[in-house]
C-alpha cells in the first residue's frame, strides 16, 4: 500500500475504526484510492447515530468498497429501534408536565411567603418610608 493511505488510516482510527489499515488494504487492492474513502465518510458522518456500531459499519463498508460506488449505496439497514430508544431516553431526562406544575407551584408559593413576610413590616411604614424605601430597594 502507497504512503498517501497514511492519513486516511489515521482519519478512520480518529472515527474509532479499530481495523482502519485493514480496510484501506481491502480497498486498494480492488482498485480504490483514498479520495475514494471521502464521499463515504462523509456520507457515514451524517448518519452515524442511525446504527447501535456505527464504527463497525463504517469498517465493513469501506473494506467492501469498490472504485465508482455510490457513498449511498451498500450501506446496511440503520437500527429501526434505535431512534425511538433515543426518544425515549430524551423524554426520560425531560421533567414531565406535572413535574414543571409543581415546580412552577412552589416557586410561586416561595415568592407569597416572602410578599406575607414583608407585608407587617411595609404596612407598619408611613408612606413616605415606603417610598424610600421602594427608592433604595430599586436602585441597589
Amino acid at each position: 500500500m502507497r504512503e498517501d493511505w497514511g492519513e486516511t488510516i489515521r482519519k478512520l482510527e480518529g472515527l474509532g475504526v479499530r481495523a482502519a489499515a485493514e480496510a484501506a488494504a481491502a480497498a486498494a487492492e480492488a482498485g480504490c484510492t483514498p479520495a475514494d474513502f471521502e464521499p463515504h465518510i462523509e456520507w457515514w458522518l451524517r448518519r452515524r447515530g442511525l446504527w447501535r456500531r456505527p464504527e463497525g459499519v463504517l469498517f465493513h463498508r469501506l473494506r467492501r468498497l469498490r472504485p465508482g460506488q455510490s457513498p449511498t449505496d451498500h450501506w446496511p439497514p440503520f437500527d429501526p429501534d434505535l431512534e425511538q430508544r433515543r426518544r425515549r431516553d430524551r423524554d426520560r431526562q425531560k421533567p414531565d408536565a406535572s413535574e414543571q406544575l409543581r415546580r412552577k407551584y412552589e416557586r410561586e408559593e416561595e415568592q407569597r411567603r416572602r410578599r406575607e413576610a414583608v407585608r407587617p413590616l411595609l404596612e407598619a411604614m408611613s408612606p413616605e418610608e415606603r417610598n424610600a424605601f421602594a427608592l433604595q430597594t430599586i436602585t441597589q
